[in-house]
């Protein structure tokens, strides 16, 4: 059952979900921007999965947060489904990244740095969005 929040949460959960959006495409962006084989600046081939998860993910908590302004109170439940599965997909592709890096390969230390900001963006998000559900 979705429950009408106030105007004033609404607010503080857009800003959240809009920042979080933010903040996944710039980590994406950085990830694909970074060559740690050639610890050089420029494009790097290997991480465009992290440019489309980080797009994907930014570009919908983007849109929930403009739709949550807008009056649109599902957006929330929008909201934690997708943050939860993307938090369920960083944790997984962070689990191999750091596991490879452990089994030696030693430039998987910037993916698995990188999947883990995602994760833990995610998860603060996931917080603040189950902390609202008792303040509507």
């Amino acid at each position: 059952m979705d429950c009408v929040y106030a105007p004033d949460m609404r607010r503080v959960l857009a800003k959240w979900l809009i920042i979080y959006g933010v903040v996944v495409l710039v980590i994406a962006i950085l990830a694909v921007m970074y060559r740690p084989a050639a610890g050089a600046i420029g494009f790097n081939p290997t991480a465009k999965s992290a440019l489309i998860a980080g797009g994907i993910c930014g570009g919908l908590a983007i849109l929930w947060g403009v739709l949550l302004i807008q009056g649109m109170n599902w957006a929330r439940i929008a909201a934690i489904v997708t943050a939860l599965l993307f938090a369920a997909a960083f944790t997984w592709r962070g689990i191999l990244a750091w596991h490879a890096f452990a089994g030696g390969q030693s430039e998987k230390w910037y993916a698995a740095s990188m999947i883990s900001a995602m994760w833990i963006a995610s998860v603060l998000l996931l917080i603040r969005l189950f902390r609202s559900a008792g303040r509507a």
